[in-house]
């Protein structure tokens, strides 16, 4: 399996793209602002290529208030190996403070 995340809006604050997977259309993204100094919580990730796993639970989002996240046990798909990023995870989420260096999903 493939993820392809298309950046196509860059803007201040915010970074705006389409996820796909093996090359059909599954949905927007919603990511922090692209920048060229890493700013803690809140600059996108570098873009590149990236391992992805299911393996990690989410110490997050086994919070009783993630109820969306217990039928997945908080496993949600971890990039693995970003430089100067940990816990880069693919979520839900409603605005760019929602995404700490996070990849949002949902329908815009």
């Amino acid at each position: 399996m493939e993820i392809l995340l298309e950046r196509i809006a860059k803007k201040k604050g915010y970074t705006i793209g389409r996820l796909y997977i093996n090359n059909v259309y599954v949905c927007d993204t919603l990511e922090d602002e692209v920048r060229t100094v890493k700013i803690k919580h809140q600059t996108a990730i570098p873009s590149g290529r990236y391992a992805v796993t299911l393996a990690v639970e989410s110490p997050k989002y086994s919070q009783a208030k993630y109820r969306w996240a217990k039928p997945y046990d908080a496993r949600l798909p971890r990039l693995l190996d970003v430089p100067n990023y940990e816990g880069v995870l693919i979520h839900v989420g409603n605005s760019s403070e929602d995404t700490s260096g996070c990849i949002l999903v949902g329908r815009n």
